[in-house]
């Protein structure tokens, strides 16, 4: 495996490009491949059964455009298969968790709201992760229906409405640090500033992310030492211009932007 090949990502959909963003902020010469799921967004709506199947695709799939390493940019993909993806892969891959580590380690009152969806809020993994680095503390945890699919749609208004529904009931628990347990809500960040104020400190998942990445690839020898900025190739499973806009708003950076199913640029 060449260090030049790419970092491949994928998501249920574009809330994945958070953590693209944190990735290339932090390892500017690696070439990245996404795959936006888009066309199946969100996984907390489907089986057990289809998310390890379409996971696995996914994966395939990168591993078809000669990715090095993957990343499963989606808490539910992580929880639900991430270990079948290890059996049957024979690559680095690395997964995504709520930042609940590092919220626990910083919160000075104890006490930690965490928004995600139902899925990720009724996982067994959220309760280990509580359990593990959380169970000196108060977690408050917010499932948040419909705000992936809104956010896929990049319809703004309607998440000010909703968050200040999901939020509230954790600001009336005086928490300190708010966890975003789902990799599309950093694209809502500014807007849940607004309603939380600069008092509460926000966690995401991203930038330990990359630093993992970084931590695996320095290990097995696979950083690119090309002092050149890494090409970024996004793919999207969904036909829909929406979805191709939506990914040009929440990555205005330059990028190669194709479909899946098509394999044919949309633009450059």
């Amino acid at each position: 495996m060449t260090s030049q090949a790419p970092i491949g990502i994928f998501d249920s959909g574009v809330g994945g490009l958070s953590v693209l963003h944190d990735i290339h902020r932090l390892l500017p010469h690696e070439n990245i491949t996404y795959i936006a799921d888009s066309q199946h967004a969100p996984y907390g709506n489907r089986s057990t059964h289809f998310i390890q199947k379409r996971s696995l695709e996914l994966t395939q799939a990168l591993i078809d455009k000669g990715c090095k390493l993957i990343v499963v940019a989606c808490n539910t993909a992580t929880t639900e298969a991430i270990q079948h993806i290890r059996d049957q892969v024979d690559l680095p891959i690395i997964g995504v968790e709520p930042a609940i580590k590092p919220a626990a380690r910083y919160s000075k009152n104890r006490k930690i709201g965490v928004l995600a969806t139902q899925r990720t809020t009724d996982s067994k993994r959220i309760r280990e992760l509580i359990e593990l680095y959380a169970d000196h503390c108060e977690v408050s945890l917010q499932a948040c229906p419909g705000l992936v699919e809104i956010i896929e749609s990049n319809d703004q208004p309607t998440n000010l409405h909703l968050l200040e529904n999901y939020l509230q009931p954790l600001l009336e628990k005086d928490i300190d640090a708010l966890v975003l347990g789902c990799t599309h809500y950093p694209f809502i960040r500014e807007q849940i500033e607004q309603i939380i104020g600069n008092d509460i400190t926000i966690h995401e998942t991203g930038k330990p992310v990359a630093e993992q990445i970084n931590r695996v690839m320095q290990q097995a020898n696979l950083a690119n030492k090309k002092t050149k900025i890494g090409t970024i190739t996004i793919y999207s499973s969904s036909d829909s211009t929406d979805s191709h806009t939506t990914i040009s708003k929440l990555w205005p950076n330059p990028a190669i932007l194709k479909n899946l199913n098509e394999e044919e640029p949309k633009h450059d």
